[in-house]
């Protein structure tokens, strides 16, 4: 194995770190992790249509490693292919966002200001 995920050892380290040969072969890893999560959002959307898109936008304002503009980006590529409409895209992703907020608003609401 030419490059090893191992978990970082320095306090308030947000990523692993990498035991590489290269720069160039830790990019190559680095960009099959982006293609990995590619896959998984255009499987989701795939199987599961409007209702993975309202998973994948809840998710996503929850975990923010999810990007959103890319989800909504293939969702409307979808559009473009005819699986899905843009009308029902647009609303999905509505309502994953704000089904995310809305626990967020009533924790900052119970909290309060202090």
């Amino acid at each position: 194995m030419l490059c090893e995920r191992k978990p970082s050892r320095s306090t308030g380290a947000k990523h692993d770190v990498y035991s590489c040969c290269t720069t160039q072969h830790m990019m190559v890893v680095h960009q099959q992790e982006k293609n990995q999560m590619l896959q998984w959002i255009t499987n989701t959307m795939n199987t599961m249509g409007y209702v993975g898109i309202i998973l994948l936008m809840f998710l996503e304002n929850v975990f923010p490693p999810i990007p959103s503009e890319t989800i909504m980006l293939l969702a409307g590529f979808a559009t473009t292919r005819g699986k899905l409409s843009l009308v029902g895209v647009s609303l999905a992703g509505m309502i994953g966002s704000v089904l995310a907020a809305l626990p967020f608003y009533y924790l900052g609401k119970i909290i309060g200001e202090e």
